[in-house]
């Protein structure tokens, strides 16, 4: 019969986990046993599956040495209360699908803007030059019109984009080494470094300084904000998720 201990309190000097032991009482003592180490005894209470919610552990103060004793005994579960992934593998599953999409996404746009130059460059001198905007002579002087200015504009955001590309694909191999036991900080922090650069190129670029700045949203015919916001919102989205879903227990990894 399993029992399940979904929640353990501890005094100040011991971390709380959230997880799921198999096996009889006597397996938490063995795992994490007290004794003249400076270790306080287990005391616990043990409810049936049907309750799991009221079940609680708590330890004394633990001796900075033998803390891992009850996470090789824990199997690492969504927790009731919180709804935080409590599971290494399945936080790094979710994160690594959710990074992996949007790494594939932005990969393909710089490649199609690499290997079809033509296509984006007209979009971009169009919306540099406000040739197809209302062309109020209050606004027509932000406008600019000499094709190398353009070109270097364009040029800029593709190599923006493929940064952030390369990222992003290094993130989703960092996600896939966290599902065989490997260390998810560095793969979020590579995450959230290529989300934000997606955030700042097509928020403060396109929405901001295309959109407002050279009246973008004035043009019938080159108008980018669509697209651009819908870029902007799923990757804030996906940052937010992945730090939202983040918890130290799915880390097994203390530092790096």
């Amino acid at each position: 019969m399993q029992f399940v201990i979904p929640l353990l309190s501890a005094t100040l000097t011991a971390p709380t986990y959230a997880a799921t032991f198999a096996g009889a009482p006597g397996s938490l003592r063995d795992a994490y046993p007290g004794g003249g180490d400076g270790a306080s005894p287990i005391t616990y209470a043990i409810h049936d599956r049907s309750d799991p919610v009221s079940c609680t552990l708590r330890l004394g103060p633990i001796n900075s040495a033998r803390p891992t004793g009850i996470q090789r005994e824990a199997e690492a579960i969504v927790s009731e209360r919180t709804g935080r992934i409590r599971s290494p593998r399945g936080y790094a599953l979710t994160s690594g699908v959710l990074t992996g999409t949007i790494a594939l996404y932005i990969t393909l746009v710089a490649f199609g803007n690499i290997t079809d130059f033509d296509t984006n460059q007209q979009f971009v001198r169009h919306v540099l030059a406000m040739d197809t905007t209302f062309k109020d002579n209050d606004l027509m002087w932000r406008a600019i019109e000499s094709t190398t200015l353009q070109d270097t504009a364009y040029i800029a955001i593709i190599v923006w984009e493929s940064v952030a590309a390369l990222v992003l694909l290094a993130a989703t191999a960092m996600w896939c080494a966290g599902l065989r036991g490997g260390r998810v900080r560095r793969a979020r922090q590579a995450s959230t470094l290529g989300l934000v650069m997606l955030m700042v190129l097509f928020g403060a670029g396109f929405i901001a300084i295309g959109g407002e700045w050279f009246a973008m949203w004035q043009s019938k015919a080159w108008n980018g904000l669509e697209a651009a916001t819908r870029v902007f919102m799923i990757s804030g989205v996906v940052l937010l998720l992945i730090h939202l879903l983040s918890d130290e227990r799915t880390d097994p990894g203390a530092t790096d």
